[in-house]
């Protein structure tokens, strides 16, 4: 009862109305919810429930160790070796042309030093 908010602190401006679509929507969902008697005593908030208990539990100063989860980790990809492995093969692409790809690397190194050359002289 204590999570139970007001309609005007969910809902503060009522000049917005649901449309039709929404409204038959919202009874749809309510229907298939639906049960013949509800018993809020079925239902209980263990969460906090065990939350509240800890807390007393710390405050009494016992020591509190978290427990592992059931789930096993998830895994971690090493971004650095896949990172590696794609210039790897990146590299093992470009060397399987032959002389050809080395000699158009160096055409390139060659062609960008003008250009370095100029833009110092430049500035």
């Amino acid at each position: 009862a204590d999570e139970v908010l007001d309609r005007d602190t969910i809902v503060p401006d009522d000049s917005a109305e649901p449309t039709e679509k929404e409204r038959l929507m919202a009874r749809q969902l309510v229907e298939s919810l639906a049960v013949e008697k509800f018993d809020i005593d079925e239902f209980h908030d263990t969460y906090r429930e065990e939350l509240l208990d800890l807390i007393e539990r710390k405050a009494a100063g016992e020591k509190i160790v978290s427990q592992p989860t059931s789930e096993p980790p998830a895994k971690v990809l090493d971004l650095v070796a896949a990172l590696e492995a794609s210039l790897a093969k990146a590299k093992d692409g470009k060397t399987s042309d032959g002389a050809a790809g080395s000699s158009d690397d160096g055409a390139a190194a060659e062609e960008a030093k003008p250009k370095r050359r100029r833009r110092a002289a430049a500035s």
